[in-house]
């Protein structure tokens, strides 16, 4: 036990001596020492003074911020790395950038941000600022890991958009067309904006699959998809509601501007259908405009009511929805 103690006895003198030898060190020595530890470090630094001159910046700095010899300040750095096209990533141009940074700099003791690179890395800065101003940079390679987050981000995108995706038509699904109605219905509500929902329904489309097979019928619903995606308007939702029945939402549009976009895709299909398939189909088209009290279920039930209006009338035509009664 005695033997323990004088060990750890010894431990304490040892460190005690070597804090004394570390204090006798004079300021420009321990300085020197500091400088060659930095430079000798993989990890890029750099010290800017009160001003964002650079007062320090060792060569891993300099090599991932494409330091030129003659920079003397953080903003030159900046604009050496604009012009030549190697540094940082800037969201916007050389001065308004700088700007932005400026702003942030020196506002709290330590943040930390992350920067991505134009050749691909990803750092995070650590930056803290001691008295008088000045400032460390300290920069620690994460591009690893932002490779892995970025690998999972495009599997969670790909997931949803597989979720919310037809796989035959590429279109839209059922449940995607629903949840987006029931969005535009409330921002309808909110703005007092019109909007207008439309069923689309392939005539005999059994006659099709039964009499050239559904491989044909597959190349039809893929061909209606397409030919409709080209017509409709940016705003606008087009999605496959179910088998050959399709469901094209429309904001900010009235019954009549449904109609007429109904009518060019009727027009379309009829001049392109048999030029791409080698023969001719119909759809059939129930039109409903939002009306005061409206929601989902609602809305989707008048557009079929006049659907079966329409397929009533002898299908390959377009039926608008009588408005609810009070």
């Amino acid at each position: 036990m005695a033997q323990g103690k004088s060990r750890e006895g010894a431990a304490v003198d040892a460190l005690a001596g070597g804090l004394g030898d570390l204090a006798s060190v004079h300021s420009s020595q321990l300085a020197r020492l500091m400088t060659l530890g930095f430079e000798a470090c993989s990890v890029p630094v750099a010290l800017f003074a009160p001003d964002d001159t650079i007062a320090f910046a060792n060569d891993a700095y300099r090599a991932l911020m494409n330091v030129p010899d003659d920079a003397r300040t953080f903003g030159d750095v900046v604009r050496h790395a604009h012009r030549t096209g190697r540094g940082p990533v800037l969201s916007m141009e050389p001065e308004a950038w700088l700007a932005m940074a400026t702003s942030r700099r020196r506002v709290r003791e330590v943040r930390s941000f992350e920067v991505d690179f134009l050749d691909g890395s990803w750092f995070m800065v650590t930056e803290s600022c001691v008295e008088g101003g000045w400032i460390w940079d300290f920069y620690t390679d994460i591009t690893s890991l932002k490779s892995k987050e970025q690998t999972l981000l495009v599997a969670r995108d790909t997931a949803l958009r597989h979720a919310d995706t037809d796989p035959l038509t590429g279109l839209y699904n059922r449940r995607y067309g629903v949840s987006e109605l029931d969005h535009r219905i409330g921002v309808a509500a909110r703005r007092g904006g019109e909007l207008s929902v439309v069923l689309m329904d392939l005539d005999h489309f059994k006659v099709i699959n039964d009499t050239r097979g559904h491989l044909a019928g597959d190349d039809v619903l893929t061909h209606f998809a397409a030919e409709v995606g080209q017509l409709v308007r940016r705003a606008d939702t087009f999605a496959r509601y179910g088998g050959e029945e399709f469901l094209l939402i429309m904001p900010d549009a009235g019954e009549r501007e449904a109609q007429a976009v109904i009518e060019r895709v009727r027009q379309r299909i009829a001049g392109s259908a048999l030029e791409k398939l080698g023969h001719g189909y119909s759809f059939s088209a129930g039109i409903a405009r939002m009306c005061d009290g409206d929601d989902v279920q609602s809305l989707l039930r008048r557009a079929d009511e006049a659907l079966y209006a329409a397929k009533a009338a002898g299908r390959n035509c377009s039926r608008v929805a009588e408005p609810p009664s009070a």
